[in-house]
């Protein structure tokens, strides 16, 4: 709570969906689910150590950044905090019940990414909200890439195995993709016949855009 004053409530368990992936060091996904990304944003995983000592406490410091909701404690469970007691139970149950749909997801094929876009709209979304995410800070990390924490990791940052890879996407602070920017393509308007009043004309073209909204 020394590094986070906002920090009121911690809750630390073992939860088994979220704690397997603490076992298997494989890193959460994020833009998937739009409640993961709007309630907590990327999860990092603090080091194994043994617990109820001192060095097993500190572990969790380089990830009590801004934004920061929960953390994976590799090998061993989770910790998740939050202004209050009931705030951070819930966010211990967010992200395990996201790691069960994530193994059922597994099951059925794997999982689809948001695009850049829609991600983008979420945190959009989240800062109207008054929720924090790492991404609002950090300007070098990817949008989607779990690597708001690199510099935190004393081991090498945790790579996707049961999972495909996450799109490259700028920062949420970075220029977003042009290519990925919505673009209104209005098709041409038809011949308009002379002597067509104006009321007419306008009718015209709102149905073009009307039109052209509709195919987005």
């Amino acid at each position: 709570m020394k590094a986070r004053p906002d920090i009121r409530a911690v809750v630390h368990c073992h939860p088994p969906h979220a704690t397997a992936f603490g076992v298997a060091r494989e890193p959460i996904p994020q833009c998937v689910l739009p409640e993961i990304e709007v309630f907590l944003g990327e999860i990092p995983f603090a080091p194994y150590e043994t617990p109820g000592g001192l060095p097993f406490a500190e572990t969790v410091l380089p990830f009590l950044k801004p934004g920061t909701s929960c953390i994976i404690l590799t090998n061993h469970g989770t910790v998740s905090f939050g202004k209050e007691l009931e705030e951070a139970y819930w966010k211990t149950e967010i992200v395990d019940a996201y790691c069960r749909i994530l193994i059922l997801s597994r099951q059925l094929g794997g999982i689809s990414y948001l695009n850049e876009q829609k991600s983008r709209e979420l945190l959009d979304l989240k800062k109207k909200l008054g929720f924090d995410d790492p991404r609002f800070h950090v300007d070098n990390c990817d949008l989607c890439g779990n690597t708001a924490f690199r510099d935190g990791y004393r081991e090498n940052l945790p790579k996707p195995n049961a999972f495909e890879a996450p799109p490259v996407y700028p920062g949420y602070l970075q220029p977003q993709n042009q290519s990925a920017a919505p673009k209104a393509t209005i098709q041409p308007v038809g011949t308009i016949a002379a002597g067509t009043d104006m009321e007419s004309l306008v009718r015209a073209i709102t149905e073009q855009v009307m039109a052209s909204l509709g195919q987005r």
